[in-house]
């Protein structure tokens, strides 16, 4: 015997007015020093990830589109965080890039 009731579907009621904006958290280099990017303003954007034909399931390589949103002013992709100055990539991860 099933005691769950089906509730219907309600929209949320949420005034987006009274919601924070996402900002760009970039620090951009200029001439006479850094700023802060701040921007509102996003791009959709796709990351391609190969997956492998060991990890797949046809045996073959595939390519697995990852949706992201990047900075519409200065393309910093959303939910990174901005490198400091003086912090290098690491190696690995630069070189994984670059593969394909």
């Amino acid at each position: 015997m099933n005691s769950f009731k089906k509730v219907p579907f309600q929209p949320l009621k949420v005034d987006l007015s009274k919601c924070n904006d996402v900002v760009c958290q970039n620090v951009l280099t200029l001439n006479d020093g850094e700023i802060k990017c701040g921007s509102i303003h996003f791009v959709q954007a796709f990351v391609i990830k190969v997956i492998s034909p060991l990890m797949s399931p046809t045996g073959k390589d595939q390519l697995h589109p990852l949706q992201t949103f990047l900075c519409a002013n200065c393309g910093f992709p959303l939910g990174m965080m901005p490198q400091k100055k003086g912090e290098k990539e690491d190696e690995s991860k630069r070189d994984n890039k670059n593969s394909i």
